[in-house]
């Protein structure tokens, strides 16, 4: 079987405008067996359920989205994973994608990656009592911190996270079977076919 055959569907599914035709390419995509891409991310990639605009510089407001919390939750979480994956901590929190530190840390605490949840804890401590939603303010964090710690080339003195990062890669090896069974259990989406509850069409 093509190693490439899951994303090939995934994009005819995503280019395909007919109904029927594209619930037949579902159909066929929910028959092969995941090799690279789990469950989850199949039906993030078909449904596309961002909720990107509940985050802002004041908060987190999830009704400013119709797909509900839960669901809305595993590409957010999938996002900043992903930003952490590949510049670490420090990355994700100068970039925006840090605004959703506290959801997912409350998220791995739910999903019961404690240890995740942990990390994302003590890496938001970092910020002080109250954590800045503001990019810019959380960049000037970071530089100030630099400044006042920072020696060139020594990375543990300008990288606040720089102790997390390890921590957080070991701790998200079970992710996907988490992000699995969050979507299966507590959304109740079993099929590449449902939508999330009170949602008829995204």
């Amino acid at each position: 079987m093509s190693a490439n055959l899951e994303f090939d569907l995934i994009s005819k599914i995503l280019k395909t405008e007919d109904a029927s035709a594209r619930a037949w390419l579902i159909t066929q995509l929910e028959a092969i067996p995941v090799e690279n891409v789990p469950f989850y991310d199949r039906w993030i990639r078909i449904h596309d359920p961002w909720a990107l605009e509940c985050w802002t510089d004041y908060g987190y407001d999830p009704s400013l989205s119709q797909v509900p919390p839960d669901a809305h939750i595993i590409p957010s979480m999938v996002y900043g994973k992903s930003d952490i994956d590949n510049g670490g901590l420090h990355q994700f929190f100068a970039n925006g994608t840090g605004v959703m530190a506290p959801e997912m840390q409350q998220w791995c605490q739910r999903a019961g990656l404690q240890q995740t949840a942990e990390v994302l804890r003590e890496a938001i401590a970092v910020f002080g009592t109250e954590f800045p939603r503001s990019q810019e303010t959380r960049q000037g964090f970071l530089m100030e911190y630099a400044k006042a710690n920072g020696t060139k080339g020594v990375r543990n003195s300008w990288n606040p996270f720089a102790e997390l990062d390890d921590r957080f890669y070991k701790s998200t090896e079970h992710f996907d079977d988490t992000a699995d069974r969050w979507l299966r259990d507590v959304c109740g989406i079993s099929s590449l076919h449902q939508l999330p509850s009170g949602i008829t069409k995204r």
